[in-house]
C-alpha cells in the first residue's frame, strides 16, 4: 500500500498542498515557521475548506494544470494571450458555491429559527422564577443585546460548520463595563495539549480543556515586516484555596499575558508553544494578569463530537471529493454549453471566407459551399444527469435532503409525515450537531456571569451560578395543519399535556414566543369564562 499520514484531515489527502503527510511532505508549505508541523497541517486544512466555500478551490490544483496550452499563432500572426477561455485548464474551471450552500443551510439548521437564553435555578422546583434568577436572566438578556451574541453565534458557526472548529474568547472590559464577546479564526487558536503532562498540572483533572491555550497571529506592517501576536491564558494551581464568588472554593486561578515579536527576530526552533516571553526580542504588551477566576475564558466549539479528538470535523470533509467532481461537471458543462449554443449563420458567396467561434456566429462561405450542423445537445443531456447525479450524492452523505439544497419544491410533499421522513437523516444531523452545542454555548453565559460577579458584583451580586443555555428554535419546516390535528386527537384523551400540545403547535409554525406564558395565558382566559376550555374529563 501507499505510504499515507491517517488523520482527521486526510479525506483532504488530494489536495497537493495539504499532501499525503508522507515522508519529505508532511509539512505543507506556506506556513509560518513559528507554526509546528502538526498545526501546519491543521491550518492548511483550513485554508484549503475555506476556498471551497469561497469559490477559489480552483487555485489550490497542481500547477500543471495553471500552464497555459500551447496554441498557434492568432490571425496578426501573435501568440494568443492567455485567459480563461484559450489558456490553462484550471483558469476554465467554474465554481458555483454548492460548498458555500451546503454551509450555510447548515448553519441555519444548527441555530434554527430563534436563540433564546433560558435561566434555571437549580435549587429550586418547578418553573417559578425566584429574584435573583430573574435578575440574572434580565442581565444576561440585555448583555446578549448589546454583545449582538445571535450575531456573534452566526459568525462563529460559519467557520464551526466551514473549518469544523470556532472559538470564542470573553474578557472583562473596564471601558464598557461588562465582559467583551470576540469571535475568532479557528486558524488562531492553538491549544497547548500536552501541558497537563507537565508536573505543575498533575493535580489538573479536566481532560476537555488544556489547561494553557495561545490565541497567536501575524499582522503586516507599513515596512513590509511582520509582528507575531500571541495571547496565552495559563491556568495556575493556588497555594491554597480562596472563596469564589458564585460559591465555594476555587483552587485554580486563570493568568493572561499578551506579547509581540518580530517574526525576523525568531530563533530556529521557536514555535508558538515555547516561545520565551523574557527573551529581548519580546516585547511585553500586558504582562501576565490574574483574572480571578477559576476558569479559562476562551469558548472552542468543534463541528462534531470530537471522541478522543480536540478539534472538531468540517461537514465538508467527507464530500469533499464530491464537490471536486462537481466543479469539473459544471465546468463541462460550461464549455458544451458554447458548443451547444444558437448555430452560426451561414452566407454563401460573401466574400472572404470567415470561420469565427463563440455562439450566434457569422460564418462566410465562398460560393456553393455548404454546411451541415453537428447535433452536440445529446451530450448536454448526459453532463446534465450527471450533474444531478452528483447533487444528489451530495445531498445523501451531508445528510442535507434536497429540498434544503434548493432541488425540490416542498410543495410537492404528499403529506406532512412524508415531508417529516425526507428529513429524518437531516434531523439527525441537527440533533448531532447540537449536541455539541448544548454544552459549550451555556458556558459563554456562564463565564459572562462570573467574570461580572467577580470584578463588579453590584451588576450580578454573588451567589450560585443559575443552570444556563440557549435554546435554539426549530430548525425544520413542519406541517402546521398536521400539528394541528394531532393536537384534537391526542389533547382530549390526556395522551399529552397543554404545555406540550403548545409546544407541538409552536414547532409546527404558530407565532407563540413564549410557550410556558401561553399555556398560563389558556388556562386563565379559561377560567375567567373568555374562551371555551373543555377540560378532558378524568379516565376512570
Amino acid at each position: 500500500m501507499r505510504t499515507f499520514l491517517h488523520d482527521q484531515w486526510s479525506p483532504l489527502s488530494h489536495v497537493d498542498t495539504l499532501g499525503d503527510g508522507a515522508t519529505g511532505t508532511a509539512r505543507p508549505q506556506n506556513v509560518a515557521q513559528w507554526v509546528d508541523d502538526v498545526d501546519a497541517r491543521r491550518l492548511t486544512a483550513y485554508r484549503i475548506l475555506s476556498a471551497y466555500v469561497d469559490n477559489v478551490r480552483r487555485y489550490y490544483l497542481p500547477d500543471a494544470l495553471w500552464q497555459a496550452r500551447a496554441q498557434g499563432l492568432d490571425s496578426s500572426g501573435m501568440i494568443p494571450t492567455t485567459s480563461s477561455s484559450n489558456g490553462s485548464e484550471a483558469a476554465k474551471m467554474r465554481e458555483y458555491g454548492h460548498a458555500g450552500l451546503i454551509c450555510d443551510a447548515t448553519r441555519s439548521l444548527v441555530l434554527g429559527e430563534d436563540q433564546t437564553i433560558v435561566v434555571v435555578d437549580p435549587t429550586q422546583e418547578g418553573d417559578t422564577e425566584n429574584t435573583a434568577t430573574a435578575k440574572v436572566r434580565d442581565w444576561l438578556e440585555a448583555w446578549a443585546t448589546k454583545e449582538r451574541l445571535v450575531g456573534k453565534l452566526l459568525t462563529g458557526e460559519e467557520t464551526t460548520i466551514t473549518d469544523g472548529d470556532g472559538v470564542y474568547a470573553l474578557g472583562w472590559s473596564p471601558k464598557a463595563d461588562r465582559p467583551r464577546l470576540k469571535v475568532y479564526d479557528p486558524g488562531f487558536y492553538f491549544p497547548d495539549l500536552l501541558a497537563a503532562d507537565k508536573p505543575e498540572y498533575a493535580d489538573w483533572d479536566d481532560d476537555d480543556f488544556p489547561p494553557v491555550v495561545h490565541l497567536a497571529w501575524e499582522t503586516e506592517q507599513d515596512d513590509g515586516k511582520s509582528i507575531l501576536h500571541r495571547t496565552t491564558w495559563r491556568m495556575v494551581k493556588l497555594d491554597q484555596g480562596v472563596s469564589a464568588p458564585w460559591g465555594g472554593t476555587r483552587d485554580w486561578t486563570c493568568v493572561m499575558e499578551v506579547i509581540e515579536i518580530g517574526t525576523d527576530r525568531l530563533q530556529p526552533g521557536w514555535t508558538i508553544y515555547n516561545l520565551p516571553a523574557d527573551a529581548d526580542a519580546v516585547t511585553i504588551v500586558k504582562p501576565a494578569t490574574d483574572l480571578g477566576v477559576d476558569f479559562m475564558p476562551v469558548v472552542h466549539v468543534p463541528n462534531d463530537e470530537p471522541g478522543g479528538r480536540h478539534f472538531g470535523r468540517s461537514t465538508l470533509m467527507r464530500v469533499a471529493m464530491i464537490l471536486d467532481d462537481l466543479m469539473g461537471a459544471d465546468t463541462d458543462l460550461s464549455i458544451s454549453s458554447e458548443l451547444s449554443a444558437p448555430a452560426a449563420t451561414v452566407i454563401k458567396g460573401a466574400g472572404s471566407p470567415t470561420l469565427d467561434g463563440g455562439p450566434g456566429a457569422q460564418w462566410n462561405l465562398p460560393a456553393g459551399a455548404s454546411a451541415d450542423q453537428l447535433d452536440t445537445s445529446k451530450s448536454l443531456d448526459a453532463q446534465l444527469k450527471y450533474a444531478a447525479h452528483l447533487l444528489e450524492m451530495l445531498s445523501q452523505n451531508t445528510r442535507l435532503a434536497m429540498v434544503l439544497l434548493g432541488k425540490v419544491d416542498v410543495a410537492a410533499a404528499p403529506s406532512g409525515y412524508a415531508l417529516e421522513l425526507g428529513f429524518a437523516p437531516t434531523s439527525a444531523l441537527v440533533r448531532e450537531l447540537r449536541n455539541v452545542r448544548s454544552v459549550k454555548y451555556p458556558l459563554l453565559l456562564k463565564f459572562a456571569v462570573r467574570l461580572t460577579q467577580a470584578n463588579d458584583p453590584t451588576q450580578i451580586p454573588a451567589g450560585v451560578t443559575p443552570d444556563l443555555s440557549i435554546d435554539l428554535g426549530a430548525a425544520l419546516p413542519a406541517d402546521l395543519p398536521a400539528a394541528i390535528e394531532a393536537v384534537k386527537d391526542l389533547l382530549p384523551i390526556r395522551a399529552i399535556s397543554t404545555a406540550t400540545a403548545v409546544r407541538m403547535l409552536s414547532r409546527a409554525g404558530l407565532p407563540i414566543e413564549d410557550a410556558a406564558a401561553e399555556v398560563a395565558l389558556i388556562e386563565s382566559e379559561a377560567l375567567a369564562g373568555g374562551h371555551i376550555f373543555n377540560a378532558p374529563a378524568a379516565v376512570a
